[in-house]
């Protein structure tokens, strides 16, 4: 039986592996949805969020 894994962000659930725009103290970053150990953690980059 497969738990699915999910990342909590601005009030929704992402998907292993999708990118988001999320506030850092750096400004808005990419962050990528991935797994630390046995838990869903998010992976700040240090790429600002493109312009929309």
């Amino acid at each position: 039986m497969t738990i699915p894994c999910t990342c909590r962000a601005k009030g929704r659930d992402y998907e292993l592996g999708e990118v988001v725009c999320l506030p850092t103290s750096a400004g808005p970053r990419l962050a990528t949805c991935g797994m630390e150990l046995n838990n869903t953690s998010w992976h700040v980059t240090s790429e600002p969020c493109p312009d929309s």
